[in-house]
C-alpha cells in the first residue's frame, strides 16, 4: 500500500516509505510533493523556524523579515 505524503513533506524517491519534512523557513500547502522544490519559501514578514510546516508563520507588530526563507523575525530599527 502507498502512503501519500500530507501537506508540508515530500517525498523525493520513487517507492520511498518515508515522506520527508520541508525544512526550515520553508513551508509545504500541498498535499504528495515530490521534491524539495515543492516546499515553497517563507514570504517577506513571515518565518519558519521548524521543519514541515503547513503555512509560516507572521511576525508580530515591530518585527520584519528582510529575506525570504527567514527562520525568525528581526526587531525593527529606531525610528521605525
Amino acid at each position: 500500500m502507498c502512503k501519500e505524503c500530507g501537506t508540508g513533506e515530500y517525498a523525493d524517491e520513487k517507492g520511498s516509505v518515508i515522506c520527508k519534512k520541508c525544512p526550515i523557513g520553508r513551508y509545504g500547502p500541498q498535499k504528495k510533493a515530490t521534491s524539495e522544490g515543492n516546499c515553497t519559501a517563507c514570504p517577506l514578514g513571515k518565518y519558519g523556524r521548524i521543519s514541515g510546516l503547513v503555512d509560516c508563520y507572521n511576525c508580530a507588530e515591530n518585527f520584519y523579515t528582510n529575506a525570504t526563507g527567514s527562520t525568525t523575525c528581526l526587531k525593527c530599527p529606531t525610528g521605525k
